[in-house]
């Protein structure tokens, strides 16, 4: 006996035919060809000079291997098929999730941009709102003050009261500078000015005093 499957034979890629002696697998190492026939080196040596064919049993045999390596073949293909299909179906679902991992991390980038939008335009309306606030509450202050100011006016003009003198704290220091430019420009102002003519259509009354003295008329 050789090492060959017993009924079968060897059936991987080195397959090459039956051996016509025991109706086995044959592979390339273990092939006798002779006369157009093959044997197993083994067969051959044990009794290949005494087969005589045509042998009915073997031709029999030989088919029914025939037959089911056929089979075999057929199944190995479907076995291929579904491979195959599996792996297309693995794919298209791979091809799926990151389509659809795409699209998810799409629209969470959409979201964080809509996000980050709503919140520049929330913080700028806060601002504007708050600084109208602030500018509000300011002119109310003012026309408060205003308001208490005026209503302090007419209840001391009603009461015959002078308005308070300011404090001398808030009198701005006049340096020696400032008092010479005010000084000067008081000079140019008055010696600019010219001394107002008298009506000549006017006379002044005399009165005792400049009568006495031999002054002018009086206005009349």
């Amino acid at each position: 006996m050789h090492e060959s499957e017993v009924g079968r034979g060897d059936m991987s890629e080195n397959f090459v035919t039956f051996c016509v002696a025991c109706a086995r697998g044959v592979t390339k190492d273990e092939m006798k060809y002779v006369d157009g026939r093959i044997f197993h080196k083994e067969c051959y040596a044990r009794h290949g000079g005494q087969i005589r064919f045509p042998n009915p049993e073997i031709g029999q045999r030989v088919t029914e291997l025939k037959v089911d390596l056929i089979q075999l073949r057929k199944q190995l293909a479907e076995m291929n098929k579904a491979t195959d299909t599996k792996k297309d179906k693995q794919r298209e679902a791979g091809k799926k999730a990151a389509k659809t991992r795409k699209l998810k991390n799409a629209g969470k980038k959409a979201a964080k941009t809509r996000k980050l939008k709503n919140a520049g335009k929330k913080a700028a309306k806060t601002r504007k709102l708050k600084n109208a606030g602030k500018k509000a509450a300011k002119t109310r202050k003012r026309r408060e003050a205003a308001r208490k100011a005026a209503k302090t006016r007419a209840r001391n003009n009603a009461a015959g009261k002078k308005p308070a003198r300011k404090s001398p704290s808030r009198k701005s220091t006049i340096t020696r500078r400032k008092a010479a430019g005010k000084k000067a420009v008081v000079r140019k102002k008055t010696a600019g000015k010219k001394p107002a003519r008298k009506s000549p259509g006017k006379k002044r009354a005399v009165t005792r005093r400049k009568a006495a003295r031999g002054a002018g008329t009086k206005r009349r």
